[in-house]
């Protein structure tokens, strides 16, 4: 899949379209593996295109559920905003917050060990806040927090030192909220959904789901990559301001926010805790 870009570049074509190529082959070969796996043991000895014409209707059957719908909305968006942070740290500290030194590099490792750390450390104020308010609540509350500090990373390299230093470490922290959210909730919320749409059926397709989610969160990341690849290569790269580098951030969080409202819209059927 790579061949075609590394090409298209040999040949002196420009970075925008060799990202177009590699973007458009990745989505087909995800879309190409639809409905070629099968989850469903009853199918043992069946014939593929039976089996093939089965997964379609398992398809298109999700495709009429509109949590499902919702929910797959809000993942890709958010897997797009997640990505498309981890993808801009490497230009914020260079440009921004550490430029012409040679600890900026490592200062994108720092801040995502302080981010992962921060996560481990918040997780059971995370399992206590689901007990207490239930997924939809623990999401809406965590993914805002992401929000304001995918919001708040626009802003490093505009304090002096050291303010820099502690304004890195605070979005550092708060940017835990996102790893967590991503990390715990997501599975849980569809297992609720997966609940919900076993009900009138009676079966469960707990596979099917779960590979849909996966399939959506990879097309958010490579939504992310060929956003930052274009976006760069018609802003920054040609007139060299760094307002464009403080916008990615921003993007992220205005794509976070948009899960959240999408995410709102959804009707989950909470547990009892």
């Amino acid at each position: 899949m790579s061949a075609g870009p590394a090409l298209l570049l040999y040949l002196g074509y420009g970075i925008e379209l060799a990202a177009v190529v590699s973007s458009i082959l990745m989505t087909l070969t995800l879309l190409s593996v639809i409905g070629t796996g099968d989850t469903n043991h009853s199918h043992k000895g069946m014939p593929h295109n039976i089996i093939r014409a089965d997964s379609f209707k398992r398809i298109a059957q999700a495709l009429k559920n509109r949590n499902m719908l919702l929910y797959m909305a809000t993942f890709l968006a958010f897997q797009f905003a997640i990505e498309l942070v981890l993808l801009s740290l490497g230009y914020i500290m260079n440009i921004l917050v550490f430029p012409n030194s040679s600890i900026a590099d490592s200062m994108v490792g720092v801040f995502e060990l302080v981010a992962i750390v921060a996560a481990i450390l918040l997780s059971p104020l995370m399992v206590r806040h689901v007990d207490k308010r239930g997924f939809k609540s623990s999401y809406l509350t965590f993914g805002a927090a992401f929000a304001g500090s995918s919001f708040f990373m626009s802003t490093l390299g505009l304090p002096s030192f050291p303010w820099n230093f502690l304004l890195l470490f605070t979005v550092a922290v708060s940017f835990g909220f996102g790893f967590l959210t991503l990390m715990i909730l997501p599975s849980s919320v569809l297992s609720n959904i997966i609940d919900e749409a076993a009900i009138p059926t009676g079966e469960r397709n707990d596979g099917f789901f779960f590979g849909m989610q996966g399939l959506f969160g990879i097309i958010g990341m490579s939504m992310a990559q060929f956003f930052v690849g274009i976006f760069l290569a018609f802003t920054y790269l040609k007139n060299g301001s760094s307002f464009y580098v403080r916008l990615l951030p921003v993007v992220a969080g205005v794509s976070i926010m948009a899960s959240l409202l999408i995410f709102n819209k959804i009707r989950l059927l909470e547990k009892k805790q």
